[in-house]
């Protein structure tokens, strides 16, 4: 999860992605807290059932009391009746909480067309079509997935007059697109979002930072000039730099109200550190814009919803996940996923959109221990008190050869 730029990506904590209660323990120690209990449970009826195998090869007539196993279902029991009050007191207390609807939109491109000159007019027009359909909503905020278009929005005069045609008089709009810029010779591309509001500007930049490695980039590309041109796109995109949310502007209470966001670009949901920066910067939801094509007909989509869900969770903020196909669904600040866009049979591979309408914390929301800490609160101590164990069995080990050469 952290070497060679992680990729904590199905870690034992997201498995409890449906179960509520357990998992409000992430606002605590993050989704390393949530594997951590369910690690306790495990080893606690693991001993339990070592020690009775033991107790009946021995023939023991007395029976002991099993501590490891009241300890498990002790904690278990704490944590569920703490995370079942959490969620009913969050839910009295949203009082100056401040309602934003927004709609995502899901074009449904396949990957093998995603970039193909051929299919470039299709991909337009999924979104054009789908986008006109959601605007009939009135959200104040419009998604598109990302690298949504297939050009780059700051130069193309086609992505520029279909996005124009789109947002006049109407809400903001969300677009992921490629970016560029050229401070010299050499030209920087990003992979990027862009905020355009109802004048057609381009009011908030956001580039992605975790890129992925031997997808958007090679490792080693600028020390070896072989391996550079092994680039899948053709070129390396360079991580953006952390420039803080971007603001909505939305109508509460017949005034104007500023609701800062944070961007998460594609499998950026995994890394718990990005969200957590976000929000510490004052972002008030978060928004993941993901192309789950590439993982075609598996369960991988799924299993990047689940993950996305607990950094919701962690620091207490709605979540808006838009894909260009996969899982588009909105998340509540509790986790759970009030609106999933899908067909009658569950299918979430289609074309189409969701609007939904979010519960936004105010400004001066308290932070999470999780948001303030970060994993100093758990997983890293827990690493600490790992590494002392596996260093006593050396450590022993060198004390009785010294004694041994005495």
């Amino acid at each position: 999860a952290v070497l060679f730029t992680g990729f904590p990506w199905n870690l034992l904590g997201a498995s409890q992605y449906r179960n509520i209660a357990a998992m409000q323990l992430a606002a605590w120690g993050g989704v390393y807290a949530v594997s951590g209990l369910i690690v306790l449970l495990n080893a606690s009826l693991a001993l339990t059932a070592l020690r009775i195998v033991g107790e009946i090869r021995h023939r023991e007539s007395r029976r002991r009391i099993h501590y490891e196993l009241m300890l498990g279902l002790m904690v278990i029991a704490l944590c569920w009746s703490w995370g079942v009050r959490t969620v009913r007191r969050g839910e009295r207390g949203g009082e100056l909480e401040v309602p934003v609807r927004i709609a995502a939109v899901q074009p449904n491109i396949p990957q093998v067309q995603k970039w193909s000159e051929v299919h470039r007019q299709d991909a337009y027009l999924a979104l054009k079509e789908q986008t006109e359909l959601a605007v009939m909503s009135r959200p104040a905020l419009m998604i598109w997935p990302e690298t949504a278009i297939p050009d780059l929005l700051r130069i193309n005069p086609l992505a520029q007059s279909v996005v124009t045609s789109l947002v006049t008089n109407g809400p903001q709009l969300l677009v992921g697109s490629m970016d560029y810029e050229q401070p010299g010779q050499d030209v920087l591309y990003y992979n990027a979002s862009l905020l355009v509001d109802a004048t057609s500007s381009i009011v908030g930049t956001y580039r992605k930072r975790h890129l992925v490695p031997f997808g958007e980039y090679v490792p080693f590309e600028n020390q070896f000039a072989l391996v550079k041109r092994l680039a899948p796109l053709g070129f390396s995109c360079v991580p953006g730099e952390p420039v803080g949310p971007m603001d909505l502007q939305v109508e509460h209470d017949g005034r104007a109200t500023t609701v800062p966001f944070g961007v998460l670009i594609c499998f950026e949901d995994v890394f718990p550190y990005l969200a957590r920066n976000d929000v510490r910067a004052g972002a008030r939801f978060l928004v993941n814009q993901t192309n789950d094509a590439w993982f075609g007909p598996s369960a991988a989509s799924r299993q990047h919803m689940a993950n996305a869900v607990f950094r919701a969770v962690e620091n207490r903020v709605p979540l808006v996940r838009c894909a260009n196909t996969g899982v588009t669904c909105f998340i509540d600040r509790f986790g759970r996923i009030v609106e999933l866009l899908a067909g009658t049979d569950g299918n979430t591979t289609l074309k189409g959109f969701s609007v939904s309408e979010l519960r936004i914390p105010p400004a001066g929301m308290p932070l999470t221990l999780y948001t303030r800490f970060g994993d100093w609160m758990f997983a890293r101590p827990c690493a600490m008190v790992v590494l002392i164990l596996l260093l006593i069995p050396c450590i022993r080990k060198w004390v009785n050869r010294d004694k041994d050469h005495d």
